[in-house]
């Protein structure tokens, strides 16, 4: 029997898998009619169904799901073989959440390059999470990502926020040095409730109602830089932009949260670590030690 191509295979697996088409198009880095294109291939090839379909939902049946199984551990290991053949020098890939990835860990990078001038490092900024088993990357850092049972990893850095603003912007809001707190607007991340907490904590009974709201992170921040509020986040994302002074604090109050950046790898059994990625990850370590 004829085999079915690789790349059906790998569409077939990822879409098993996830559950969903989109994210294995992002996961492959393909479009999702590539995807959905390469499947009804595989289907044809075998000559029946692989999955179960809705408007809104595609699932592997009985025999898709028995399929994935064993294409999962075939793509694995063809992975593994091929990391034993790749030389080990001097690559690390790693996948992080794009605020930290942009404004903690790039402008540190000089500094590991210095130190380990042979390995060359591939970061994605990418705030999906990625089956570490069957991708590509070696390390993973996670804004309060849960372990699963493919992962190791260690809890990196704490969570604390910061208000901060732009020293134009902050000097039009204080009378006296003190900020007039009813005259700020807000700057959020869209799904989080952090100013009303970091409100309460410090007993303001009235809370600014003014605000624009934003998906990330970077977005805040971009737009305190640009003196349209003020923003609320992790003090790890503004060091450089605190010591550059292009940033400073609204307030001297930091609000403590249970939440953590974390760092991730595969299980040996899935990916070893290569002597490259344990400096890579040892020097992270570090890094957060410092920033701690």
């Amino acid at each position: 029997m004829k085999l079915p191509p690789l790349l059906a295979l790998r569409a077939f697996e990822a879409v098993a898998r996830t559950g969903s088409v989109r994210d294995a198009a992002h996961e492959l880095a393909v479009t999702s009619a590539a995807v959905s294109q390469q499947i009804r291939g595989l289907e044809e090839h075998l000559g029946l169904k692989l999955f179960d379909r809705s408007i809104r939902m595609i699932r592997p049946n009985e025999a898709g799901r028995q399929y994935q199984e064993v294409i999962g551990r075939a793509l694995r290991s063809i992975e593994q073989a091929t990391l034993k053949l790749r030389p080990l020098a001097e690559q690390v890939r790693i996948t992080a959440v794009p605020s930290l990835a942009t404004l903690w860990l790039s402008p540190r990078l000089a500094r590991f390059s210095r130190q380990f001038p042979g390995i060359q490092v591939s970061i994605d900024a990418d705030p999906n999470v990625v089956d570490m088993r069957l991708g590509s990357w070696d390390l993973a850092l996670r804004d309060d990502q849960a372990l699963d049972r493919h992962c190791e990893g260690v809890r990196l850095m704490s969570k604390e926020l910061v208000a901060v603003a732009a020293p134009a912007y902050l000097a039009s809001v204080t009378v006296r040095k003190q900020v007039q707190w009813e005259k700020v607007r807000l700057l959020h991340e869209e799904t989080s409730e952090a100013w009303t907490e970091w409100f309460a904590r410090r007993k303001i009974a009235h809370m600014p109602q003014r605000g624009q709201y934003f998906s990330h992170a970077m977005m805040a921040l971009a737009a305190a830089a640009g003196s349209e509020g003020v923003a609320l986040v992790a003090s790890v994302l503004v060091q450089q932009a605190l010591a550059q002074g292009s940033l400073v604090m609204a307030s001297p109050h930091r609000s403590p949260t249970d939440r953590a950046y974390w760092l991730c790898w595969p299980k040996p059994a899935y990916r070893p670590m290569t002597a490259s990625v344990v400096a890579f990850r040892d020097w992270l370590l570090t890094q957060a030690g410092s920033t701690n």
